[in-house]
Protein backbone atom coordinates (compact mmCIF):
# COMPACT_ATOMS: atom_id res chain seq x y z
CA UNK A 1 0.00 0.00 0.00
CA UNK A 2 1.11 3.52 -0.75
CA UNK A 3 0.01 6.27 1.60
CA UNK A 4 0.78 9.88 0.75
CA UNK A 5 0.58 12.76 3.22
CA UNK A 6 0.45 16.53 2.80
CA UNK A 7 0.90 19.34 5.34
CA UNK A 8 -2.25 20.40 7.16
CA UNK A 9 -1.41 23.09 9.67
CA UNK A 10 0.98 21.56 12.19
CA UNK A 11 0.25 17.98 11.18
CA UNK A 12 0.18 15.74 8.14
CA UNK A 13 -3.08 14.67 6.52
CA UNK A 14 -3.46 11.57 4.40
CA UNK A 15 -4.13 12.35 0.75
CA UNK A 16 -6.67 10.55 -1.43
CA UNK A 17 -5.40 7.37 -3.10
CA UNK A 18 -5.77 8.95 -6.55
CA UNK A 19 -3.66 12.01 -5.63
CA UNK A 20 -0.28 12.14 -7.38
CA UNK A 21 2.62 11.09 -5.12
CA UNK A 22 4.63 14.09 -6.33
CA UNK A 23 2.24 16.37 -4.38
CA UNK A 24 3.06 14.63 -1.09
CA UNK A 25 5.42 15.73 1.66
CA UNK A 26 5.68 12.21 3.10
CA UNK A 27 5.29 8.83 1.39
CA UNK A 28 4.70 5.63 3.32
CA UNK A 29 4.98 2.24 1.62
CA UNK A 30 3.67 -0.88 3.37
CA UNK A 31 3.88 -4.08 1.37
CA UNK A 32 3.71 -2.07 -1.86
CA UNK A 33 2.58 -3.44 -5.19
CA UNK A 34 5.15 -3.22 -8.02
CA UNK A 35 3.23 -0.34 -9.65
CA UNK A 36 3.39 1.63 -6.40
CA UNK A 37 7.15 1.10 -6.14
CA UNK A 38 7.51 2.26 -9.76
CA UNK A 39 5.46 5.41 -9.03
CA UNK A 40 7.78 6.34 -6.17
CA UNK A 41 10.91 5.51 -8.17
CA UNK A 42 9.61 7.78 -10.96
CA UNK A 43 10.05 10.64 -8.48
CA UNK A 44 13.76 9.85 -8.34
CA UNK A 45 13.58 8.09 -4.98
CA UNK A 46 15.23 4.76 -4.28
CA UNK A 47 12.91 2.24 -2.64
CA UNK A 48 14.78 -0.31 -0.51
CA UNK A 49 13.89 -3.97 -0.87
CA UNK A 50 12.51 -6.00 2.02
CA UNK A 51 15.91 -7.66 2.37
CA UNK A 52 17.55 -4.21 2.62
CA UNK A 53 15.11 -3.14 5.32
CA UNK A 54 15.56 -6.32 7.33
CA UNK A 55 19.30 -5.60 7.58
CA UNK A 56 18.66 -2.26 9.30
CA UNK A 57 18.03 -2.31 13.03
CA UNK A 58 14.77 -0.63 13.99
CA UNK A 59 16.60 2.00 16.06
CA UNK A 60 18.53 3.11 12.96
CA UNK A 61 15.36 3.66 10.92
CA UNK A 62 14.12 6.46 13.17
CA UNK A 63 15.59 9.93 13.42
CA UNK A 64 14.75 13.48 14.49
CA UNK A 65 15.43 16.72 12.69
CA UNK A 66 16.28 20.06 14.28
CA UNK A 67 16.55 18.74 17.84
Amino acid sequence: MLFAYRPDGLRLARMDHDAPPAAAMWLDLYRPMPAQVEAVQALGLEVPTLADMEEIEISNRLYRENT
